[in-house]
């Protein structure tokens, strides 16, 4: 994307609460677009640029439940046939 800044302190803002909800990859994405609008050495991102990027977090999201649910459901699948 090229929004990555060189802000340690803010590098590790996830809330240690929100573990499980959003996967590194999209939060990662969100927080450069946050960074990025606010950055007063660059210039801002356009109303575009930022709409495309939350798409590809919210794309990187919807991947990883799907993941998530398949080896949920390949998990249960398993034991299932461990039990017959």
């Amino acid at each position: 994307m090229g929004l990555v800044l060189q802000q340690p302190l803010l590098m590790n803002l996830k809330d240690p609460n929100m573990k499980g909800f959003i996967p590194n990859g999209a939060f990662d994405l969100f927080k450069d677009i946050a960074l990025a609008c606010v950055d007063l050495k660059h210039k801002r991102p356009t109303a575009d640029k930022i709409t495309q990027e939350f798409k590809n977090a919210l794309r990187i999201q919807r991947i990883k439940e799907k993941e998530k649910k398949f080896r949920a459901w390949r998990f249960a699948v398993y034991h299932e046939e461990e039990e017959v």
